[in-house]
Formats: C-alpha cells, sequence, structure tokens
C-alpha cells in the first residue's frame, strides 16, 4: 500500500481501520462542537429554502420539500439526522470510498429512514450520477482528503450533479 495520503486506496483503508472508532473520535476531537456544526449547516440550508426567487419576472416557490440530497464522502450518516428533521422526505444518496464506514452507516440506520438513502460505496471523484440530479450536495470533514487538484474534480463532480439554479452545497470542513 502507498502512504500517498492522498490515494484512493490509501484513505479507503484508513477509514476501514478506524470505521469502529470514527464517530466516538470525532466527538472527542471536537469537545462535542460537531453534532452543533452539522446542526448550524443544515440549519442555513433549511433557511435558504424557505426564501422565495425570482425568475425570469416570475416569483417561484422556495425548494422542493423532498430535496435530493447527496452526502459526498458521507462516513456513518451523522448528517443525516439534521437533514431529516429539516426535511423529513429527502431522499439521500451516500457515497463513501470506505466498505467498513459505509457498513456501519448502513447498521446503524436499518432502524429507521433506511428506505430514504441509497449507499454508494465510491470514490466521490468518480460516480455517474446523471447531470443536474440532485437538489443539495452536503459534504462534511471530506475536503482534506483530496490535494488540489483532486478538489477541482470534486468541484467539477459538484457543478455536473447539482441542479441550477435552485441547487444548494454545503461543505464543513476543518484544516483544509
Amino acid at each position: 500500500m502507498t502512504d500517498d495520503i492522498y490515494d484512493p486506496t490509501y484513505v479507503a483503508a484508513l477509514f476501514d481501520r478506524c470505521s469502529l472508532r470514527y464517530q466516538r473520535w470525532s466527538a472527542v476531537s471536537s469537545f462535542g462542537f460537531v453534532w452543533l456544526w452539522r446542526r448550524q449547516c443544515v440549519d442555513r440550508l433549511r433557511g435558504q429554502s424557505q426564501i422565495a426567487r425570482i425568475q425570469n419576472g416570475q416569483v417561484t416557490k422556495h425548494a422542493n420539500k423532498s430535496p435530493q440530497v447527496v452526502d459526498l464522502m458521507a462516513g456513518t450518516g451523522e448528517i443525516w439526522p439534521h437533514i431529516f428533521d429539516a426535511f423529513p422526505r429527502a431522499q439521500i444518496t451516500a457515497i463513501d470510498i470506505s466498505a467498513a464506514v459505509h457498513k456501519k452507516a448502513v447498521t446503524r440506520l436499518q432502524q429507521t429512514r433506511s428506505r430514504q438513502v441509497a449507499h454508494l460505496n465510491a470514490n466521490a471523484l468518480e460516480t455517474d450520477l446523471p447531470a443536474t440530479s440532485t437538489d443539495m450536495v452536503v459534504a462534511t470533514f471530506g475536503l482534506k482528503t483530496f490535494n488540489a487538484d483532486q478538489q477541482t474534480v470534486l468541484a467539477r463532480q459538484i457543478a455536473r450533479i447539482l441542479h441550477s439554479p435552485r441547487g444548494r452545497l454545503l461543505f464543513l470542513d476543518r484544516d483544509v
């Protein structure tokens, strides 16, 4: 295995190894603020979705009440409760490169809302999601796993799948 911290194989193996303790480590290292940060970000999405827009001289209704959401680098799905609180009928496509983290997210979700989340064990840089297929793209604490060139590829992927001009984007990260 390579020691290139931006190599997708390395990143997948790293998160596979830490999958059992990822949520606890995240909460401890943020002094518990990670829950609040995710909540605040989704609250901003909710606020933006309540705003009427003027397009071509016409007032448009606020965003879809059943938004299609893509969660890039989804991890264990810690942002999903906040999304479902803000948008109860949301449909989430969760993408993560780590099979172990993905399995943990699926197991955790089996009790509730499992029909509202589709899981893709994939590299977010290489997905074949249809163009303009999503209303919202969220990514929490995944940007640090990409170098500058990979971040450019990710930006192009997001621009391709995000439905404009209604599309919403939420990134939450640190030390990028």
